[in-house]
């Protein structure tokens, strides 16, 4: 059930941002996608996940609970994404990775 409603959550707000992006046009695309416009800021829009409703109703979530969830799930796949790539013996942080993370935060400031 998490599966099937968190990817149809997940394609309606990826949906919303391109219609977002298309509106302001002259926007950087990258933060805006990442930062302004993430799952914090549907919540506050009161656009209700549909697996929140589900979590809300079967164990009393509250929205708060449902946001750290996400949160939490999101840092632990990004550990494990690393944790796999030095497996392999590659390197995660590359010069080239590092180079687009220091473009995206001189832009955002």
């Amino acid at each position: 059930m998490r599966n099937i409603l968190s990817r149809i959550d997940g394609y309606i707000r990826r949906r919303l941002r391109v219609a977002f992006i298309h509106k302001h046009p002259n926007q950087r695309t990258g933060k805006k996608m990442n930062s302004l416009w993430n799952n914090a800021f549907f919540l506050r829009i009161n656009l209700i996940p549909s697996y929140w409703l589900y979590l809300n109703k079967a164990y009393g979530y509250t929205k708060e609970q449902y946001l750290n969830d996400t949160i939490n799930t999101s840092k632990r796949k990004t550990k494990k994404r690393i944790e796999q790539i030095k497996a392999r013996g590659e390197e995660y942080y590359t010069p080239h990775r590092l180079q687009k993370m220091q473009n995206a935060w001189n832009a955002s400031s």
